[in-house]
C-alpha cells in the first residue's frame, strides 16, 4: 500500500508554490538522482550538490 496522493500533480498543486523559484534546481537534482541510482546500483551520489539551503 502506498501512502500519499494518487498523482504527483496533486502534491505539486498543493506544495508547488514552495518550489517556484527553484524548479530548475529541483528538476536537475531529481534527474541526477535518477541517473545516479540507475548507474550506481541503488546509491544516490551528489544529490545535494545542486540544492541550495
Amino acid at each position: 500500500m502506498l501512502l500519499g496522493p494518487a498523482r504527483a500533480a496533486l502534491t505539486f498543486d498543493r506544495y508547488g508554490h514552495l518550489l517556484s523559484d527553484d524548479l530548475a534546481v529541483v528538476a536537475s537534482a531529481f534527474g541526477n538522482a535518477v541517473v545516479s541510482t540507475a548507474v550506481g546500483g541503488g546509491r544516490v551520489h551528489g544529490m545535494g550538490d545542486n540544492i541550495r539551503s
